[in-house]
C-alpha cells in the first residue's frame, strides 16, 4: 500500500501511530503544502515564510517516521499553491490512502480547509484526518 501524508504540522505522536496502523505501508511520502497563512500573503505570493515552515514540517515529520521506524520520503517543498502541490503527488505518487495532518477547525491557517475537499473532489482515494495543536 502506498500511503501519502499531507501535513500542515509536524506530525505527532498520534500520527505516527496512526501511520504505523495502517496495512503494510510499502511506501509512505510526506509532503508539507506551502500555506502563506492570510490571504493577503497568499495574493501577493509571500512563500518565504511559508516554504520555510513546510521545510520544518517536512524535517520534523521525517524524523518522528524514522524514529518509530517507519522509512517516509519527502516531496519537495516548491512555491506552488498549495492546490498544485497536493495535486500534482496525488498524480505522480498515486497514493492507496491519504493521512491529513493539519490544525483543529479553530487554528487553521488560510487555505487549509481546503486541502481535505481538493483530494476528495480529485481523487477517489480514502482520507483520513488528524488534527493536532499547532507549533508541536
Amino acid at each position: 500500500m502506498k500511503l501519502l501524508v499531507v501535513a500542515t504540522e509536524p506530525i505527532d505522536e498520534e500520527a505516527v501511530e496512526l501511520i504505523s496502523q495502517q496495512q503494510d505501508p510499502e511506501e509512505v511520502r510526506v509532503i508539507a503544502p506551502t500555506l502563506t497563512g492570510s490571504a493577503l500573503r497568499y495574493w501577493m505570493n509571500d512563500t518565504d515564510a511559508a516554504i520555510e515552515h513546510s521545510e520544518k514540517v517536512i524535517d520534523e515529520s521525517l524524523r518522528e517516521l524514522e524514529a518509530a521506524g517507519i522509512d517516509a520520503d519527502p516531496e519537495p517543498v516548491t512555491d506552488d499553491q498549495p492546490a498544485i502541490a497536493i495535486d500534482d503527488a496525488l498524480r505522480e505518487f498515486a497514493p492507496d490512502r491519504v493521512i491529513v495532518v493539519k490544525h483543529s477547525s479553530g487554528d487553521e491557517v488560510y487555505r487549509e480547509n481546503e486541502i481535505v475537499e481538493q483530494i476528495e473532489e480529485y481523487s477517489d482515494v480514502p482520507v483520513e484526518v488528524l488534527s493536532v495543536d499547532p507549533g508541536l
